[in-house]
């Protein structure tokens, strides 16, 4: 092998992989919801997915060149910065991943008690919708009494 390729320094495996599960979860979340909505799939909507995995990789890759030009200094505090960039941009796109794929649930099945006593919450909280998160709370209770 390339003496050049085996000194790049990748993401952890970890995060590409749920990087990974996530987008693939969000496609059948979000053709769950088209099914649902009487949306039909096109190629428009595929297209997306594609465009989302080029910018997905694109700010993957620019991440992976910054850690290696670190890597390359020998400056430790560079090299920690620029690892610690590229593992938080990882776990942000999850993080959007995550969210999409609540919000693809809500929409599928909006009345459900898993939606109103789950997802809901969760949602509201990855939104940082905490004012709204606390009067969904008291509508819950208003609806049982």
């Amino acid at each position: 092998m390339v003496p050049f390729l085996m000194a790049i320094v990748l993401p952890p495996p970890t995060l590409l992989l749920w990087l990974g599960i996530t987008m693939t979860l969000d496609l059948i979340t979000g053709v769950a919801k088209a099914i649902k909505n009487d949306v039909p799939r096109t190629s428009t909507g595929f297209r997306r997915t594609v465009m989302k995995f080029i910018q997905y990789g694109g700010a993957i890759s620019i991440g992976i060149i910054l850690a290696n030009i670190s890597d390359m200094q020998k400056d430790s505090a560079s090299e920690t910065l620029y690892k610690y960039f590229s593992n938080s941009m990882l776990s942000f796109i999850i993080f959007i991943e995550i969210k999409s794929i609540i919000e693809n649930m809500v929409e599928v099945s909006p009345k459900s008690d898993f939606t109103k006593l789950f997802l809901n919450p969760i949602h509201k909280i990855l939104s940082l919708d905490l004012k709204n998160f606390l009067n969904t709370k008291t509508e819950t209770q208003n609806e049982k009494s």
